[in-house]
């Protein structure tokens, strides 16, 4: 659930509101980083205590 919201609030974001009027590099830029985000945030932990 959490990848699904992320992604379609983002496509959200680009196709219909405040993203919708910048340029297409800088979509894919920001696309790829809320991809990368989501990937270190979902990758298990190594030696931390939780």
């Amino acid at each position: 659930m959490t990848c699904w919201s992320t992604i379609h609030g983002f496509a959200e974001l680009a196709t219909h509101g405040a993203l919708q009027g910048i340029g297409r590099p800088v979509k894919e830029s920001q696309a790829a980083q809320v991809v990368d985000t989501l990937v270190v945030g979902l990758a298990p932990s190594h030696g931390g205590d939780r």
